[in-house]
């Protein structure tokens, strides 16, 4: 968490919050993203062989409701 705090400090942007979770991480952003009725949700792609609980920016992609932006 220190590593993250020390990003946030350092960003130009301001920072409102921190969202962390453990388990299906598609699940817990694709909550989030309705909770604060988010109009973009950007994530960056990891191309693997292993997807422990399937590729999460095809997941978001196909279930949000809102604009997703995939950044390679």
């Amino acid at each position: 968490m220190k590593e993250l705090s020390d990003l946030i400090t350092a960003s130009s942007h301001k920072v409102k919050a921190i969202h962390t979770a453990d388990g299906d991480v598609s699940k817990h952003i694709e909550a989030l993203a309705k909770e604060i009725n988010a109009s973009l949700v950007i994530t960056g792609y990891h191309k693997s062989t292993f997807h422990l609980f399937g590729d999460l920016s095809d997941s978001l992609a196909n279930h949000l409701g809102c604009d997703v932006l995939i950044s390679q």
